[in-house]
């Protein structure tokens, strides 16, 4: 597909619109969104050394970056280009989190080869997905894409023996027993593990999404289209391209696109994977109901960062009258200062909106609200004639949550 280069004086309507009418004063966003690339071309380059020359104020600049998870892009851009302007503090702070996300990327990439031949050996097939997988597959460094876990993938009648697995690697996690740990298969959809000694956390996943903002793609489906990522001279398996665009579209409408890195990593699959079957991903995206949250994904990559789309998916995009909103909620947050605080209902809202139908709302609702799950269900170790109540207890508890929040707020 072609598409034009991406020059920042010559920003689309829809960039300027969006974006420039809301933060044309802020600089530190302009240069934010010229540095968010690891593909920057010559005039590129030459538009951020012309902006760091520029009124900038430099620890709002900090701010914005590492709140949006980009500090391995904005070093990388910073130090290829003759920035003479930018204080040395922040390039020295920017260089020693570059050389601490390579170091982690390593740590946690070994540890990841170590598990995954484990699982081979006990027949436990698994998926590794964002991470060091994401990081290297679609940045071409641990550097450039910050990640505090490892997340992997697992077919949910491989639980108990994955998580008896990582015990005995020393992980960590919640005492369930697995009578209980079978009924957490049906209502969660993963388990956090943490190695003290490494400080490694590793999220669990049975389901890609949980149940309450569903993406239900079987395992053998996933499995089937997995493609390989190299670490660390290891061939190690993850989602297809067109799989890990769904999934990173509708986690970053589950998280209220509350980053910038989750936008980035939209346009850097877009512009690894030149040639996605894009029948494929709009016939899933329908057969998953995540049109929308896909739609989303991709007008914030374009929008943002001028990630090429195709134009079927651009009438599509123009068509949805609901994505101008939701795209104006997002980027008033992620760059915004000082952040503004979501709420309960602000994060609801967003993610109801993002739905495809209206019974998503109802199965939303259900799922919150009156489904128990492992924590509901360690509160009491009920008998399985009396596990009904766990439908009372789960209400209950989220609103004494709130409550307390609420408390807590006031203080």
């Amino acid at each position: 597909m072609e598409t034009d280069e991406f020059l920042p004086q010559q920003a689309n309507k829809s960039y300027r619109n969006i974006v420039l009418s809301q933060f044309e004063n802020l600089p530190e966003v302009q240069l934010i969104l010229y540095c968010a690339h690891t593909q920057r071309s010559p005039a590129l380059n030459i538009s951020i050394q012309e902006l760091c020359k520029t009124e900038i104020n430099w620890t709002l600049l900090q701010y914005l970056s590492s709140r949006n998870g980009i500090d391995g892009l904005l070093w990388e851009s910073l130090q290829t280009v003759d920035a003479v302007n930018v204080p040395k503090s922040l390039l020295n702070q920017l260089q020693q989190n570059y050389q601490g996300y390579i170091l982690k990327g390593m740590i946690y990439s070994h540890e990841l080869i170590r598990l995954l031949q484990d699982f081979h050996t006990h027949q436990i097939p698994v998926l590794p997905y964002k991470g060091p997988t994401l990081a290297v597959g679609l940045y071409g460094s641990y550097a450039l894409r910050y990640f505090s876990d490892l997340d992997i993938l697992i077919h949910p009648d491989y639980l108990v023996a994955a998580k008896a697995l990582l015990i005995q690697h020393g992980y960590e996690t919640l005492a369930v027993d697995n009578i209980q740990e079978k009924m957490n298969i049906w209502s969660d959809s993963e388990r956090d593990f943490l190695l003290p000694n490494k400080d490694i956390a590793i999220d669990l996943h049975w389901r890609l999404t949980p149940r309450f903002f569903a993406l239900e793609i079987p395992f053998e489906q996933l499995w089937e289209r997995r493609q390989l990522v190299n670490l660390l001279d290891t061939n190690v398996a993850t989602l297809s391209p067109e799989d890990l665009l769904l999934v990173l579209c509708v986690h970053g409408a589950k998280e209220c696109w509350s980053q910038l890195k989750w936008i980035c990593d939209i346009a850097e699959l877009l512009q690894t994977y030149k040639h996605l079957n894009w029948q494929a991903v709009e016939e899933r995206s329908q057969i998953l109901h995540c049109h929308r949250m896909l739609l989303l994904g991709l007008k914030l990559a374009q929008d943002l960062l001028q990630a090429p789309i195709p134009q079927s998916l651009q009438t599509a995009i123009i068509q949805d009258t609901c994505l101008p909103g939701l795209c104006q909620q997002v980027i008033n947050r992620l760059f915004s200062h000082p952040l503004p605080l979501a709420t309960t209902w602000q994060t609801t809202m967003f993610r109801l909106r993002v739905r495809d139908r209206s019974w998503d709302w109802v199965q939303y609702f259900v799922w919150r609200l009156l489904i128990p799950n492992v924590r509901d269900r360690r509160l009491f170790n009920l008998p399985d004639s009396l596990s009904f109540l766990y439908y009372l207890i789960r209400p209950i508890r989220l609103s004494v949550k709130q409550l307390i929040k609420a408390i807590i707020k006031k203080i």
